[in-house]
């Protein structure tokens, strides 16, 4: 599934040249990439600044490079605050606040319970355990719907992640037990060692036994090759895996940020979906969320009459 933005191109002059040899845009190239992002975000959403930033790229609305993505940046900054764009189109994993879970009643504890309680759909005996990994915040928070979606957990590496990090989910698996980490990540020296590196620490730091069954949904090999007009130089030329083997890369560099977010979001859903399938022979999200309607139900009911009682 893909989607693309036709931008029309404005009749004779789009930008000016300043005294100091810069160039200024125009009024109408301007407003052209006012309503354009608009577009881009209302069909991304939700998505971060940098996925917005080469949709623009790619709808030739901005150059590819640092003074294209600053357009951007203070462009949907102004969007923003004008009340125009929602804030909630735009993602911001890195920053979080820590609210204290706290009711003013067992009632109203209840009636949140209801509204936010979600049902394991992975429960069933021979369910493998099932992760999205990514190298960064800003994946993650395009990633984010799929966590409520299939009831998967996401662990942003934030670069190369730390030890005790990859050594805390690797120690929680069980013995024996049947692991699948999809891997989203740039395409480049760093990415790729960044993906082979976390792929053995996993092996390494689980219990021996461990079936690990890493893939790496993005970016792989030949959606770099499709997406080399939207690369960048490499900052170097070869990466080192696990073992320490050296490999030498290719071609330019390709963040994950260059796959447009619903396409993204796609790619894991259709593997999610298929690997539960394989595991059981049906659609055990559907089965779960009619089961997880008639508890919440259940538990909505609950609520309602401790508040009665009281």
């Amino acid at each position: 599934m893909t989607s693309t933005i036709m931008v029309t191109a404005i009749p004779g002059q789009t930008s000016e040249v300043c005294a100091t040899g810069a160039t200024r845009s125009t009024s109408a190239v301007m407003a052209l990439r006012r309503s354009t992002l608009l577009e881009i975000a209302a069909e991304a959403r939700p998505a971060s600044v940098r996925h917005i930033y080469y949709r623009a790229v790619v709808a030739g609305l901005v150059e590819k490079r640092e003074t294209g993505y600053r357009k951007v940046q203070r462009q949907l900054l102004a969007l923003r605050r004008s009340g125009d764009l929602p804030f909630d189109w735009i993602t911001d994993e890195g920053r979080r606040a820590h609210w204290p879970l706290v009711e003013d009643t067992p009632s109203s504890a209840l009636t949140y319970l209801a509204a936010t309680y979600r049902r394991d759909p992975w429960q069933e005996p021979g369910s493998p355990r099932v992760e999205i990994w990514c190298e960064s915040e800003s994946i993650a928070g395009v990633l984010m719907p799929l966590k409520i979606d299939y009831a998967v957990p996401i662990f942003p590496l934030k670069g190369q992640g730390s030890e005790t990090f990859v050594w805390s989910a690797a120690s929680s698996y069980a013995a024996g037990e049947q692991v699948v980490v999809l891997y989203a990540g740039d395409y480049d020296p760093a990415g790729l060692q960044i993906g082979a590196q976390l792929e053995g620490k996993l092996l390494e730091y689980g219990h021996r036994g461990l079936d690990l069954d890493f893939r790496r949904v993005a970016i792989n090999h030949d959606q770099a090759t499709r997406l080399q007009p939207l690369g960048t130089p490499p900052k170097q030329h070869h990466w080192v895996d696990y073992v320490g083997v050296r490999h030498e890369f290719v071609g330019q560099a390709i963040e994950a940020e260059a796959v447009a977010p619903k396409v993204l979001r796609n790619l894991f859903s259709t593997i999610i979906e298929e690997i539960a399938l394989e595991a059981h022979g049906r659609d055990v999200f559907a089965e779960s969320r009619v089961i997880e309607n008639a508890d919440r139900e259940s538990l909505a009911a609950l609520a309602r009459g401790w508040g009665g009682a009281r």
